[in-house]
């Protein structure tokens, strides 16, 4: 269901999933849904942090997307 989709995309492993191996639409998609953009790993690294090793997520729109949510 919806309701269960949107839970389960505020679970932070979701975003880390999409900052890892995801593209930008898998990044705005979670964003939409309310991912915890601002969830921290063991290590301290944030989705945003994640996604710099991410090659599908160079140039605008991942990393944009990301990079906005930090400072709201």
């Amino acid at each position: 269901t919806n309701n269960r989709a949107a839970f389960n995309a505020r679970r932070p492993i979701f975003i880390f999933t999409a900052a890892w191996f995801g593209t930008p639409a898998n990044i705005q998609a979670f964003m939409a849904a309310g991912a915890p953009v601002m969830a921290k790993e063991e290590d301290g690294k944030t989705p945003w942090d994640v996604a710099q090793d991410n090659e599908k997520l160079k140039g605008p729109k991942g990393h944009r997307a990301l990079n906005e949510a930090r400072f709201k």
